[in-house]
């Protein structure tokens, strides 16, 4: 039987790269040891791989509590680890991350060791999903436990990283008037539903024909963006208009960990005074507490006056919670 192999980019290398870079940044044990920072523009990160260390550090990131770091061997009395010893330890690292539910049914230790670049590329982006994945469920954790102190009840179905990703995606494209919902997790990686959603999160930054716009140009107006909020340097416009499906789902989980936010403690008197000023039929829960219907039927029944439908659908929450608070006032 054959193995399966993934062929890649010099992109993808790149996005890789600085997903990793960023990712072990604060890593003093790897900065001083001299793995880190990598160049993305060589080949590099097939050498600095090969002993485990890096490896193993980046599984620790990716999916803390994976991995033992005290259990790799390490060189005494100045002598490098010899051939074995480097393997026992790739060997372990990767047991740690199939353990840890990567799948990395293909690679092998000689794969890591004799830095087999096509092989490989499979096992950088189990990486990268696996550290997303923790982001995400980092925020989904922060948000229950605000949901739980408040006394609010939430949908474990719903708190998934997929689902959360998703919901993400949909509500954007929902808030753009437009069709295009992802109906699976991997349907997210699509540049109309990031460029709807995008649209939805910064509406200051985009046109209003950003939407009707050919695909180069919607592309090259969301990177530029990204890379104005902060969003990590790891995707390019042609990337996207590529739809080179790995490097864009890589783009949709960056976009889902910067632009979600939990509630502040302050937020609870808002969820009270909606409870309350809302008709009863209108289920307050964490999820729509600030989302278009729940905030147009609060504001309609107290101060219809000041704020237009148009407006609750297409303002960012913060200037529909300062608004909130001066119809409140």
């Amino acid at each position: 039987m054959s193995k399966s192999v993934h062929t890649y980019s010099d992109r993808e290398k790149s996005a890789f790269v600085n997903f990793l870079n960023s990712a072990l940044s604060t890593d003093l044990v790897i900065k001083e040891a001299g793995y880190i920072p990598i160049d993305p523009k060589t080949d590099q990160i097939f050498t600095s791989i090969k002993d485990g260390k890096l490896l193993a550090h980046l599984c620790a990131w990716c999916a803390p509590g994976s991995i033992d770091l005290s259990k790799m061997l390490q060189p005494k009395a100045g002598k490098p680890l010899n051939p074995f010893q480097i393997s026992e330890n790739v060997k372990y690292v990767l047991k740690c991350m199939r353990d840890a539910g990567m799948n990395l049914t293909t690679i092998g230790a000689s794969d890591v060791t004799e830095g087999r670049a096509y092989m490989l590329f499979g096992l950088f982006f189990q990486l990268f999903k696996k550290g997303n994945d923790r982001l995400l469920q980092e925020e989904i954790q922060r948000a229950r436990n605000r949901m739980m102190e408040m006394g609010i009840a939430f949908d474990e179905a719903k708190m998934s990283p997929d689902r959360i990703l998703m919901d993400f995606f949909n509500e954007g494209s929902q808030l753009m008037d437009s069709k295009k919902q992802a109906r699976s997790v991997k349907e997210v990686a699509d540049l109309n539903l990031i460029a709807s959603t995008f649209a939805s999160r910064c509406p200051g930054k985009f046109s209003t024909s950003f939407l009707q716009g050919d695909q180069a140009s919607m592309a090259k107006k969301i990177i530029e963006v990204a890379k104005e909020i902060g969003m990590p340097d790891s995707v390019t416009a042609e990337d996207l208009v590529e739809n080179n499906s790995q490097l864009t789902m890589m783009f949709a989980q960056q976009m889902a960990v910067h632009f979600i936010q939990v509630p502040k403690p302050s937020d609870q008197f808002l969820i009270d005074f909606m409870k309350n000023a809302c008709p009863g039929n209108l289920k307050i829960t964490f999820d729509n507490v600030l989302e278009n219907d729940c905030l147009f039927e609060l504001i309609a029944k107290n101060a219809p006056e000041t704020i237009t439908k148009q407006y609750v659908k297409t303002a960012p929450i913060q200037q529909k919670a300062e608004q909130l608070c001066k119809v409140i006032n």
